[in-house]
């Protein structure tokens, strides 16, 4: 990395951190196994994507101050971090995710607390996981106070899965449409060790107590600030 420094013209402080991550950007290498098949067959699909990818990386980093740039050219090992970032955003299956991965490296940058285990940690969660995990999380990084309300008869009182189900519908829709791959999302992200409940079920929401309590542990909130746009 400090070679490829001294090698770049000596303009600005931005114009030396911006190529530097520009160059590490366009030669990180494809896996060939997929080389001649992106040729073949949608190449046009995968340029775009590159394209998108390094946009959105240089804008947002274009954005930042000489302070910033300071902390860029002092992170040892910035070029590693870019090189993974960048890999598995161009890789995941989800498009829209690639906002959050440069969330992430703005982060990484940034944060001058975060170790190497954890950043390895951290980066390999947000490829594992979907936007749907990363909605789950937000939403249970949060209290939440439920509104909903049931229709009582004299048949039956609703299941603790309805009352659940219905006071999360509520806030956020999105997450209870199925509730099989709701309750498979809540596991994995207690095996991570980002939430404290295992199973929908252990919220222990009733039709008396009304509070959705937060559920992150902190490395879950931690997380959280990782691929968060702190900017915003």
């Amino acid at each position: 990395m400090k070679n490829l420094l001294s090698n770049i013209n000596q303009n600005t402080k931005k114009n030396i951190a911006l190529s530097a991550l520009k160059t590490i950007v366009s030669t990180v290498p494809i896996a060939s196994a997929f080389g001649t098949f992106f040729n073949e067959y949608i190449n046009s699909n995968w340029q775009d994507r590159i394209e998108k990818t390094q946009t959105e990386i240089l804008n947002r980093l274009s954005e930042f101050d000489e302070k910033f740039e300071e902390k860029l050219k002092e992170k040892y090992n910035i070029s590693s971090i870019l090189c993974s970032i960048y890999q598995f955003a161009l890789s995941d299956i989800e498009e829209d995710k690639i906002p959050l991965y440069v969330n992430s490296l703005i982060n990484a940058i940034n944060n001058e607390n975060i170790d190497n285990t954890k950043l390895h940690i951290f980066i390999n969660y947000l490829k594992e996981i979907s936007l749907m995990h990363v909605l789950a999380l937000r939403f249970f990084s949060q209290q939440h106070y439920d509104n909903s309300t049931f229709q009582m008869n004299a048949v039956r009182m609703p299941s603790q899965e309805e009352v659940i189900a219905r006071a999360i519908g509520e806030i956020c829709p999105d997450l209870v449409k199925d509730i099989d791959i709701f309750d498979t999302i809540i596991n994995d992200l207690n095996r991570k060790g980002l939430i404290k409940i295992a199973r929908l079920k252990d919220l222990g929401i009733s039709s008396i107590n009304k509070l959705i309590p937060k559920q992150t542990t902190s490395l879950g909130d931690e997380f959280v600030e990782f691929f968060k746009n702190n900017e915003e």
